[in-house]
């Protein structure tokens, strides 16, 4: 048993993995758990818990706010999607290496959305997690087997052209205690993640936030825990 931060600690080693489990929040009555990736030491894995400040939080909505808070001010630049997955970019754009030779630019930080999401404009909504599911054509329902263009796909294109040219910043965030999310940006446009599933549902991941391409801590909310991987 370890201390860090006025919390008790257990550090076991499982199949080559360091797992550090913390006592349940006294107020969310939430554990915040960390696996760390194979062979890290025990001061590598605190390193990387320090660097959120999840241990000893009075509660997982202000863990999500704070976690989130390093978007505040940050340019968002483009939204896309794997399949049905979301992402965003946000904050200074950068070259790093591709997978597939050569390189690609990605974000400071990216927003990986696994639940329902959507943009709107005071009284409008512009883009939501079902334009995934139509053709922008006629709206039918999208064949992921035929591909083509989808309703998102369309709307997204349009909005990108407008984070290429105008600076549209998030201006607030928000969060609560289930892992919703609100980011107020420039231009009255607000983005919102409400997660869909029940909270018993077998570890169904809502969200996460990470800098790609570094060895930085992924934040990740899901029906589970919080964790931090």
């Amino acid at each position: 048993m370890e201390r860090f931060r006025d919390c008790e600690v257990n550090l076991e080693s499982a199949k080559g993995e360091f797992v550090i489990q913390l006592q349940p929040d006294p107020l969310s009555g939430r554990d915040l758990i960390y696996i760390g990736e194979k062979g890290a030491d025990k001061a590598t894995i605190l390193a990387k818990l320090s660097l959120f400040g999840q241990l000893n939080t009075p509660s997982v909505m202000r863990s999500h706010q704070e976690v989130l808070s390093v978007l505040s001010g940050l340019r968002l630049r483009r939204i896309f999607r794997t399949l049905d997955a979301f992402y965003a970019y946000f904050g200074d754009m950068r070259e790093v290496p591709s997978r597939r030779g050569g390189t690609k630019k990605v974000g400071e930080w990216v927003l990986d959305i696994q639940t329902s999401w959507r943009f709107t404009r005071r009284d409008r909504i512009l883009l939501g997690v079902l334009d995934l599911y139509a053709y922008a054509e006629d709206g039918t329902e999208y064949d992921w087997d035929s591909g083509g263009e989808s309703r998102f796909d369309r709307i997204a294109s349009s909005l990108n052209e407008t984070f290429r040219d105008e600076d549209v910043r998030v201006r607030h965030v928000a969060c609560d205690q289930v892992g919703s999310i609100l980011l107020q940006l420039d231009t009255d446009l607000e983005f919102a993640v409400f997660p869909n599933f029940s909270s018993d549902y077998p570890d169904r991941e809502y969200w996460r936030l990470f800098k790609p391409s570094t060895d930085y801590p992924h934040y990740v909310v899901s029906t589970k825990t919080p964790l931090l991987t």
